[in-house]
């Protein structure tokens, strides 16, 4: 998808696993199809989901990215009303992928197909709805993956 690309895949996400969290040994590692750009996603077993990220760029700055990501989702969750995916660890580059991923609870329910739910009244009216009691609560620092913007939540 992009030029930059990295390429990742179940054997490389298996093979970090293994070494990275002994006890996550075992676990079903399966590759979610997704329309995401910015991450790949893999279930780990029942309960966690990695993220890498897909776009090159220096360690430093993928694991700013990771640890400012972490930090919003902790926050969110603190103030949300809904279930949350809660960050777990960072992994580190080896193997072959040479960035740090993130790895956080997973959420049961399922991935909407690209463009689903674009002309979705209900759900721009959810959306709305659940804003505001919840943004007054989160900082104002927004997380956006480098070389991508994010607005101001509130």
């Amino acid at each position: 998808m992009h030029d930059d690309e990295v390429p990742i895949d179940e054997h490389i996400v298996r093979a970090l696993i293994d070494e990275q969290f002994p006890s996550w040994r075992g676990l079903p590692v399966t590759r979610l199809a997704t329309g995401g750009t910015v991450n790949a996603i893999f279930r780990i077993g029942d309960d966690l989901a990695a993220r890498f990220p897909l776009r090159g760029m220096p360690v430093t700055d993928a694991r700013s990215w990771l640890v400012s990501e972490a930090a919003a989702q902790s926050e969110f969750a603190q103030v949300s009303g809904l279930p949350t995916p809660i960050p777990v660890t960072i992994g580190s580059p080896g193997l072959g992928y040479p960035m740090p991923f993130a790895v956080q609870t997973w959420v049961s329910g399922r991935v909407p197909g690209v463009g689903e739910f674009a002309d979705s009244d209900a759900l721009a009216d959810d959306a709305a709805a659940f804003g505001p009691p919840w943004a007054a609560g989160i900082s104002s620092n927004s997380v956006a993956a480098p070389g991508h913007s994010c607005r101001p939540w509130a």
